[in-house]
């Protein structure tokens, strides 16, 4: 799967990218380590920073870079549960992606 020239697996299957470019989101998952797929922008120019809280949860494992070289898509490890990905927009507005355990 590509996303802005960039390739994020090289699994033949296509994994469900969660579009998180629109604000807050709360994702479960069942099991851990969980692998997701999150597409943070709306197209390839201007990208975002990712914090990971607390640190060492989750792991960025590949990421699409932007036109202006931060973060556009990523394939997150997530390792433990809770994880909170913190979105910083280029305007400085911040959104949250929290990752809980759940079936």
């Amino acid at each position: 799967m590509s996303i802005c020239g960039s390739q994020l697996t090289d699994s033949y299957m296509q994994p469900v990218v969660v579009d998180v470019s629109q604000g807050n989101r709360t994702l479960s998952e069942a099991s851990l380590p969980a692998t997701v797929f999150l597409k943070f922008t709306q197209g390839c120019g201007a990208g975002v920073d990712v914090t990971v809280e607390p640190a060492g949860s989750a792991v960025l494992v590949r990421q699409a870079a932007s036109g202006d070289r931060r973060i556009a898509a990523a394939q997150v490890q997530v390792v433990k549960t809770p994880t909170t990905l913190r979105i910083t927009r280029p305007d400085g507005t911040v959104s949250t992606v929290a990752v809980r355990s759940g079936a």
